[in-house]
């Protein structure tokens, strides 16, 4: 019962449980098995019921959980189809008590999922609809919701974006937008969500030549370019948080660290085109 973190954290303690045989354990060994993915030996059957009291991150529906190893500046993934939630109920009245901010991070990582399902390089047909779907309920009731977050009709509508999103990156995976949320999240604790939306307009830019039905996707979105993507963006987020790099202390000095960070594997090597760290560089450079 939580929001994604929560979720994750019980995937990861049914992927470890099998360390509690080891005795006393440390830092290491946890690492170790994470990096390893020696907890794929040891398949535990411990049943995982999901109730998220969020509506964006789609952990319920997926059979992987994020590890931030802070100390050692490194995004992990625990990934196992034995971690997918055995159960999940989604109850849109635990969402209603979220914060505008937190309901704005959540949505937009919802919508990240699904616009980056939509263009990765092992998307489908069956994905392509799903994502739709989730565009089109997030696109629709995501400023509704922000600015009525009491309306319970809202917030379920948010609810299903967010799960036909999960149902759509669980087959695919993220691409590059999210990969250059990880250092983005991890080093400057720059919101989930607001650290993946921050460049999608700039990677539809560099996706579009190869993004398949790419029409279809802009109709989802409601624009016809990416620079209207960025305008849709700036507006939702306004009197919120500005959805710029100095808002969150972030210099230009610290944008090269950024950019060697940048590239997680099974994350931007799943961006439909090769983004360089030249590309990654320009795109933060202009968000400052």
């Amino acid at each position: 019962l939580g929001g994604g973190s929560i979720i994750d954290m019980a995937k990861s303690l049914v992927a470890l449980s099998y360390l509690k045989n080891k005795g006393s354990l440390d830092y290491s060994d946890v690492l170790n098995s994470i990096s390893n993915k020696e907890y794929l030996k040891f398949p535990d059957p411990i049943p995982i019921y999901a109730v998220p009291t969020t509506a964006g991150t789609g952990s319920e529906a997926t059979g992987w959980a994020t590890v931030w190893d802070l100390e050692g500046k490194r995004k992990y993934s625990i990934e196992a189809s034995w971690l997918c939630p055995t159960s999940t109920w989604i109850i849109p009245e635990f969402t209603v008590t979220m914060p505008k901010r937190l309901t704005l991070a959540t949505g937009l990582d919802a919508l990240c999922h699904a616009v980056e399902a939509y263009w990765a390089k092992s998307s489908n047909v069956m994905v392509r609809e799903l994502a739709k779907t989730s565009i089109r309920l997030i696109v629709k009731y995501l400023p509704k919701v922000l600015s009525d977050g009491t309306n319970l009709s809202y917030r379920k509508k948010m609810c299903l974006g967010s799960l036909f999103a999960g149902l759509a990156f669980a087959h695919t995976h993220t691409t590059a937008c999210h990969s250059i949320s990880y250092p983005l999240t991890m080093v400057f604790g720059m919101e989930h969500g607001l650290a993946c939306a921050l460049t999608l307009a700039q990677v539809m830019e560099i996706n579009r030549p190869l993004i398949e039905d790419k029409a279809d996707l802009m109709e989802a979105l409601g624009v016809n370019s990416p620079a209207e993507l960025q305008i849709w963006l700036d507006q939702l987020t306004a009197g919120i948080v500005k959805l710029r790099l100095g808002e969150f202390g972030i210099e230009g000095k610290d944008i090269p660290d950024l950019v060697s960070l940048s590239f997680t594997q099974g994350r931007m090597d799943n961006n439909p085109v090769d983004i360089s760290p030249d590309d990654v560089y320009r795109m933060l450079r202009s968000l400052l």
